[in-house]
C-alpha cells in the first residue's frame, strides 16, 4: 500500500485535489479494494491531560499535551484497518501541503493502511480541531472548532469511484466484484439534503463500488435535524448514550434497557426498519443490543437477556484465527453457514429481542495506562470487522467483540496498535485473575 507521503516529484499546482493528488508532491494512500468505507470527519485532536477537571474561572496546569489525528470515522477506519480489515475513508479535508492538520490526519490513516483515495480535498479552509481536556482514567471535556464545509453527496459519489479505481491489484478483483460489505456513516451535516441521498446510494447498490451485499451503518452521536429519515434507511444504527441524553430521553445513564425500549417502541420511537438492528453504547455500563427491531416491537415487554461478559482472550482468539481472515475469493467464509455469513442474508432475532452486553471487567490499573478518547470509535472499528467477516445476523456477538476492542483501547493512549493492546489486555486480565485466585 502507498502511504500518505511527500515524494521527490516536482511540486504540483494543487489542481486535481478531488482526484487524490495533492500539491507539493503529496499523494493519497491506496490499497486493495476496501471491504468497508467510513464516511465522516477527520480532525486534529489536541489533548490536554490534567490531574483534575478545572472548575470555571480557574487556572490549571496541563501535565501533558498531545496532538494526534481524530474524528469518529477517521478513528474507526484506523482501528478497523489495524485489525486487518481493508478500509477506506471518505470525508472532507484540505490540501495537506497547505494545512498541517490535514497532513496529520492523512498520515495517520495512511500509516494504518486506510485508503484515502476518496477524500474530498478542498483548496481552502482548515481541518477541524478538537481541544480535549482529559483526566487520565476519568472524565473529559471537548471543545470543537470547525470551519470546513461537510461532505456532499456528489463528493461521496466521486470518492467511491476513486476508491474503486485506486484498487487495481489483481488480488482485489474478487472483492471489487462483490463491492463494499459495510458503509458506516456519521449522522452529521445536512442530513436531509446530503446524508440521506448518500445512504440511499449505498443501500441501493447502484454505485459500482457498492454491491447488493453492502450493509449500511449509521452512528447517532448528537441529535441532528432530519436524522429520522436517515435512521429509516440504515441496517444497523449505533446510538451513543450522549445522543439519548441530548435528545431529551435521559434514561441511558440510569436504565439502559428502558432507554432502548423507549427508542424502539416508545411514542416517539426511532423509525427503524423492522429488520434493522440497533446498539446503544453506554460506556462503563456496556451496551444494549436490539438484534431485530421488529421482534422487539412485536413483544415490547419481553424480558431482556444478558450476554456473556466479553473477554479479551476470546476476542483475540477469534481475531487471530482463520475466521477473521479475509476470504480468499472475496466471498463468504465456508466455515460459516451462508445465511449467517452473508451480509445480504436476512437478519434474524436472537433468542431474546433485547440483550444487555456487559462491559469488560477492567482492574489492576488498566485504565490508568491510556485514555478514553476514541474508545467509542474503537468500538465502531471492531464492529465493522465482525460484521464484514461474519455478517450481521448475530449482532450480539459483534457487539461483544467490539466491546473488547474498545476496552483494549482504554489501556493505550491513541489508537495505534489496537491489536497489540488487545493482546496486552488478555495477558493483563489473566495476571489479575491469577493474583486474585
Amino acid at each position: 500500500r502507498l502511504r500518505t507521503q511527500r515524494t521527490a516529484r516536482a511540486r504540483g499546482t494543487g489542481k486535481g485535489l478531488q482526484g487524490g493528488r495533492f500539491g507539493r508532491g503529496w499523494r493519497c494512500s491506496c490499497g486493495p479494494m476496501a471491504e468497508a468505507v467510513f464516511v465522516g470527519t477527520a480532525c486534529v485532536d489536541i489533548l490536554l491531560a490534567v490531574d483534575a477537571m478545572p472548575p470555571e474561572d480557574t487556572e490549571t496546569r496541563v501535565a501533558e499535551r498531545t496532538t494526534r489525528a481524530g474524528g469518529n470515522s477517521c478513528n474507526a477506519a484506523v482501528v478497523a484497518a489495524s485489525l486487518g480489515l481493508a478500509s477506506a475513508w471518505i470525508g472532507a479535508s484540505v490540501d495537506p501541503s497547505v494545512d498541517a492538520g490535514a497532513a496529520v490526519c492523512l498520515d495517520a490513516m495512511g500509516g494504518a493502511g486506510v485508503d484515502t483515495a476518496g477524500a474530498a480535498l478542498r483548496a481552502e479552509g482548515a481541518v477541524p480541531t478538537s481541544y480535549i481536556v482529559s483526566v487520565r482514567g476519568g472524565s473529559r471535556t471537548i471543545l470543537h472548532h470547525r470551519q470546513l464545509a461537510e461532505l456532499t453527496a456528489a463528493e461521496l459519489e466521486a470518492g467511491l469511484d476513486r476508491v474503486q479505481r485506486a484498487s487495481a491489484a489483481p488480488a482485489a478483483a474478487a472483492a471489487a466484484a462483490a463491492g463494499l460489505r459495510w458503509a458506516y456513516f456519521e449522522c452529521r451535516g445536512d442530513v436531509r439534503g446530503e446524508l440521506v441521498p448518500m445512504l440511499r446510494e449505498c443501500a441501493s447498490g447502484r454505485r459500482a463500488a457498492c454491491g447488493e451485499r453492502t450493509l449500511v451503518g449509521l452512528e447517532l452521536e448528537k441529535p441532528r435535524r432530519g436524522e429520522r429519515e436517515a435512521v429509516g434507511i440504515a441496517d444497523v444504527v449505533v446510538v451513543a448514550a450522549e445522543w439519548e441524553r441530548q435528545a431529551g430521553k435521559g434514561l441511558a445513564a440510569t436504565d439502559p434497557l428502558a432507554a432502548v425500549r423507549e427508542l424502539v417502541c416508545g411514542q416517539d420511537a426511532l423509525p427503524l426498519r423492522g429488520d434493522a438492528g440497533m446498539i446503544l453504547t453506554c460506556g462503563a455500563a456496556g451496551c444494549v443490543v436490539v438484534p431485530c427491531a421488529g421482534a422487539l416491537r412485536a413483544c415490547p415487554t419481553a424480558p431482556a437477556a444478558v450476554a456473556r461478559r466479553p473477554a479479551a482472550s476470546e476476542a483475540l482468539a477469534w481475531l487471530e484465527g482463520p475466521q477473521a481472515a479475509p476470504p480468499a475469493t472475496g466471498g463468504a467464509h465456508s466455515t460459516e453457514p451462508t445465511a449467517a455469513s452473508s451480509p445480504a442474508a436476512p437478519r434474524t432475532a436472537s433468542a431474546a429481542p433485547l440483550v444487555h452486553v456487559p462491559a469488560l471487567s477492567l482492574s489492576g490499573g488498566w485504565l490508568e495506562r491510556g485514555d478514553s478518547v476514541g474508545a467509542g470509535d474503537a468500538f465502531a472499528g471492531g464492529l465493522a470487522l465482525r460484521v464484514v467477516r461474519r455478517g450481521a445476523a448475530d449482532l450480539v456477538e459483534a457487539a461483544r467483540f467490539a466491546s473488547a476492542v474498545a476496552a483494549a483501547k482504554l489501556g493505550r493512549a491513541g489508537l495505534s496498535g489496537v491489536k497489540s493492546a488487545l493482546r496486552e489486555l488478555a495477558a493483563h486480565s489473566a495476571e489479575v485473575t491469577a493474583r486474585s485466585a
